[in-house]
């Protein structure tokens, strides 16, 4: 699995965007006068269009598409989007507020990236299944819970975006206790026998300061640590984003 962030960290990212934007074909002239004129829509616009900037360089340098239209892109019935042109790439897009990230492989993967946020226990109790519930429970401080929920949405988002079902799937469907269980200090006990049925299934979890990401793909026979050595992540700068197009 090859994984891209591009963090949104520039102050002066508004014009920057909006060129590479038209000049990558995301936008028409029309369109970006509009935004330039919208002051909060397009903020709104940043995340999504940065994600497909990203995309569309990773695509280009990989299989030299000029333009995304050359991946003829769809969805399935659930919303997942996927290239009728290039029916062995499998990608996934995820943005936030903090950072945008791809992520590309031969076979289906899911990722996502959320900006931090604090604890909620109505959260907790309304995405977790009763092991899950547990582990984010036996945690001694709110610091470490916060840490554990902001993983476990991630984490389940990945896998419920890997699997096509999105989000009406239900995020208390897609049992993570096994993956959850590698980040907890103390988990009383508690048996890493989920109710996953995924068992192949490989999660990559990087937290920092600003976002948590997570992925996702079936890995098969492969060995967790092996997969996890293999995944290749890649920063690319915002203001570098852009320049693409100039």
């Amino acid at each position: 699995m090859n994984i891209y962030i591009c963090e949104l960290k520039e102050q002066e990212w508004k014009s920057p965007l909006l060129r590479a934007a038209m000049r990558s074909g995301l936008l028409d002239s029309s369109e970006a006068e509009a935004l330039a004129q919208n002051e909060k829509k397009l903020q709104n616009q940043r995340e999504h269009l940065t994600a497909w900037l990203l995309f569309q360089r990773v695509t280009g340098e990989m299989y030299g598409i000029q333009t995304l239209s050359e991946l003829s892109l769809a969805k399935t019935e659930q919303g997942k989007p996927y290239s009728r042109a290039y029916p062995g790439l499998h990608f996934n897009l995820s943005h936030c507020r903090a950072a945008c990230a791809c992520a590309l492989d031969t076979i289906p993967a899911g990722i996502d990236i959320e900006r931090r946020f604090p604890y909620k226990e109505s959260l907790m109790r309304r995405i977790c299944t009763e092991k899950e519930r547990r582990i984010v429970e036996s945690c001694e401080s709110l610091p470490e819970r916060e840490r554990l929920l902001q993983a476990l949405w991630s984490m389940k988002e990945s896998v419920v975006k890997w699997n096509g079902r999105g989000m009406g799937y239900g995020m208390e469907r897609a049992d993570c206790t096994r993956w959850l269980l590698r980040y907890v200090k103390n988990a009383g006990g508690i048996s890493d026998k989920s109710e996953d049925r995924n068992p192949e299934l490989c999660m990559l979890l990087r937290q920092t300061p600003e976002y948590t990401l997570a992925a996702c793909t079936a890995a098969g026979k492969v060995a967790f640590g092996d997969w996890l050595e293999a995944v290749q992540i890649t920063k690319i700068g915002e203001e570098e984003l852009c320049a693409s197009w100039l």
